[in-house]
């Protein structure tokens, strides 16, 4: 038994309660995790969303897919250094709980944070633009 699966192990045995019904309710879906990048239909909701907010900056959706591309390529925290990858896996394994992740492999609006990285503002109050975004 490799190190990790060994490491796996003992923090099973060591859940109790809840957690670990949560656990063995999802251990097929954590088993078959395969990382997952965000859409194209993804980001173009998310942009057409800060258009309807008045908090797009950007020329346009080509001109927002362009830095994206440019600039989210490593997928890696601008803050922390944890990558999406990274972030996906910590979820799936069930190291981190929240109903604001996806459960049982369902997707839907509001259980999605944290699963892929997100685009921030350096400044809040202004809209996301090529120079206010992170």
């Amino acid at each position: 038994m490799n190190e990790s699966i060994r490491a796996r192990v003992t923090r099973w045995r060591c859940l109790e309660g809840s957690y670990k019904n949560y656990l063995r309710l999802n251990i097929v879906f954590f088993m078959n995790w395969i990382y997952k990048e965000k859409t194209t239909k993804q980001l173009e909701g998310w942009f057409n969303d800060k258009i309807k907010n008045d908090l797009n900056g950007f020329d346009d959706f080509k001109d927002f897919k362009k830095w994206y591309d440019e600039n989210v390529k490593d997928k890696v925290c601008h803050y922390c250094g944890l990558t999406e990858r990274e972030s996906q896996e910590i979820i799936h394994m069930g190291l981190r709980i929240s109903n604001r992740f996806p459960l049982s492999g369902q997707f839907k609006q509001g259980v999605n944070r944290a699963y892929w990285l997100e685009i921030d503002r350096k400044i809040p109050k202004e809209k996301y633009s090529r120079e206010n975004c992170v």
